[in-house]
């Protein structure tokens, strides 16, 4: 098996999609800590876990996907160490 010389499509996407989720679930997070209890802080502590769950989804499936591409150049001699 050759060696890649740039993360595949796919990675990419899933990488900066969990990013994104990661900071969304992280405002959400700050932002319902400070709200007194009521029906919207619920609604908004749901959607923080709902995205929590995304996030352990699209790991999940970055990882596979990681599996099932080629290994970059700079990891076939980095990751051996």
């Amino acid at each position: 098996m050759t060696a890649a010389t740039r993360y595949s499509f796919p990675s990419i996407v899933l990488h900066w999609l969990v990013a994104l989720l990661i900071i969304t679930a992280f405002a959400i997070g700050l932002t319902v800590a400070d709200m007194p209890l009521s029906p919207t802080k619920f609604h908004w502590m749901a959607y923080h876990k709902w995205i929590g769950i995304s996030v352990l989804t699209l790991a999940l499936l970055r990882l596979l996907v990681r599996l099932m591409t080629k290994v970059l150049r700079h990891c076939r001699t980095a990751c051996r160490r």
